[in-house]
């Protein structure tokens, strides 16, 4: 945890004005925030890590309706009474 020093003699630590304009390119930091800011333009389907994703989950949303992992085929009737 940091350490915090409270500055109890009311004098006013203002940086310098070297200081000040050394952190005044506002052209960087529109660039800066529009990296984090703004979407990312290159589309889905020209990123292939998330195309491919994409195609798994429609992939495995066809299996899972068209009932390719459906268990009720697998099972019929109690387990135990099929043993004896």
């Amino acid at each position: 945890m940091k350490k915090y020093k409270i500055n109890r003699t009311n004098v006013e630590n203002l940086p310098l004005d070297e200081t000040i304009n050394k952190y005044k390119d506002y052209s960087k930091l529109q660039v800066r925030y529009n990296d984090v800011v703004k979407r990312n333009k290159l589309p889905l389907y020209k990123n292939r890590k998330m195309f491919l994703f994409i195609i798994l989950i429609v992939l495995l949303a066809y299996l899972i309706a068209s009932g390719e992992f459906s268990e009720t085929d697998e099972i019929q009737g109690d387990p135990i009474e099929q043993s004896q």
